[in-house]
């Protein structure tokens, strides 16, 4: 029986079968399809913790008015309105966490992107370096600055911060860093980042038996 199907160009020709590389490529995107998604920290899990503690300690000495501290730090914690947390990774906010757990995932430090094995400049547990190309540079440089306030402080032998080097110059740094994390939630920023697919960029090299995707770097 005749195939009265007209001839394929090869412009409409199916990528897999045009070249090696290109099958690569669709394979990628495939396993990209399939793979498991995760939310990633902007600040690392452990810095997000002791920025915590630092208000706790703050609140201790009372240098500034330390209720202002707490509520502050709830509704980093809380994140944006009707906050899409509990969509995107296994641990939502809960009246059973105590409030430095739910500080520590705040959606506000949260992006979402291929799991660490299909990453290849996953960082683990240490900060992200690269900002996803779609996140706002206020957000970024906003969470950036939590890490350059931590640096800055004065730490004991053990590498502690030292609670007594705790001044009210210090202290209200603290607060305008909270207060600019807030304010991300009043522009609508407070949500969980959601994957954007022009984020990423299959590396052609494979993690962990993976496809590997890596964030794009911004071009200076």
């Amino acid at each position: 029986m005749p195939n009265n199907r007209p001839a394929m160009s090869n412009k409409g020709r199916r990528p897999d079968i045009q070249s090696e590389n290109v099958n690569q490529k669709l394979q990628g995107r495939i396993e990209r399809d399939l793979m498991q998604m995760s939310r990633h920290h902007v600040v690392d899990i452990q810095g997000m913790g002791e920025f915590f503690d630092v208000g706790r300690a703050i609140i201790k000495r009372a240098p500034v008015d330390a209720s202002k501290v707490d509520a502050l730090q709830r509704k980093v914690a809380q994140g944006g309105p009707r906050s899409n947390r509990d969509r995107t990774g296994p641990i939502g906010l809960s009246l059973q966490q105590s409030l430095r757990d739910n500080f520590m995932w705040s959606p506000i430090n949260l992006f979402v992107g291929p799991s660490a094995q299909y990453r290849s400049d996953d960082p683990g547990n240490r900060t992200e370096c690269n900002k996803p190309i779609s996140m706002s540079d206020i957000r970024w440089r906003t969470l950036k600055s939590v890490e350059t306030f931590l640096v800055r402080l004065v730490r004991t032998s053990e590498g502690r911060f030292s609670e007594n080097a705790i001044t009210k110059q210090i202290a209200t740094e603290y607060i305008d860093i909270l207060k600019a994390l807030v304010s991300l939630t009043v522009s609508g920023e407070g949500r969980v980042h959601l994957f954007e697919y022009n984020d990423w960029k299959l590396t052609g090299t494979r993690h962990q038996g993976n496809f590997a995707y890596r964030l794009k770097k911004l071009q200076r």
